[in-house]
């Protein structure tokens, strides 16, 4: 699977050991399907998905701790220590469901592509004039992550696009055919609804 599932793109302590830009097939075609500009927002789909994952795992979690006494070997202060990591755990995953189920009724736009620039709502907008290696990035090891990364006047810039209503070679091939159309725009006058 190319990006990280995405219970785990929210875990605290997911850190990410390799790092290397996609090579997605970028095929140019002139299509009227591609509109003047394209937005993306969160996924209130994944986002519930990945909020219920999160409460399932939990929800194991305490079941078969409790099952097995995990706790009941244990004398104070041990005790006390163990069901306080117990607690902990599940405290970690709540937090976790809190903040999907936020992104699943969020409808703020969050990332826009278009024939004039790139939009993040982390980040001013910036023209194509102003922007180099726009490109899909994954990194991770076991768990992959994508994202959308960019230089933007010489500052890197790197947005987390895994719970968003795209797909990484959708996202990809779209930052293609906004900058070709920008660089046809700069050398010629055209009609960007015919490319």
């Amino acid at each position: 699977m190319e990006t990280m599932p995405i219970l785990f793109q929210f875990w605290p302590f997911a850190t990410t050991t390799m790092h290397e830009t996609t090579t997605f097939e970028r095929p140019y075609t002139r299509s009227c399907s591609v509109p003047e500009e394209t937005s993306f927002y969160y996924s209130p789909i994944y986002c519930i998905f990945s909020a219920l994952l999160s409460e399932t795992v939990a929800a194991g979690i305490m079941y078969l701790l409790y099952k097995y006494n995990f706790t009941s070997s244990y004398e104070p202060p041990a005790y006390w220590i163990a069901n306080g990591f117990i607690f902990l755990i599940v405290s970690l995953f709540g937090l976790l469901t809190i903040d999907l189920l936020k992104h699943a009724f969020n409808k703020k736009l969050q990332i826009s592509l278009s024939n004039h620039g790139i939009y993040a709502i982390s980040h001013d907008f910036q023209s194509w004039e102003h922007i180099k290696d726009e490109t899909i990035k994954i990194e991770g090891y076991k768990y992959r992550i994508s994202y959308l990364y960019y230089l933007s006047a010489g500052t890197p810039i790197k947005i987390n696009i895994g719970l968003l209503n795209t797909t990484s070679e959708e996202l990809d091939k779209l930052l293609h055919v906004y900058r070709v159309r920008y660089e046809q725009q700069k050398t010629r006058p055209i009609d960007l609804h015919t490319i």
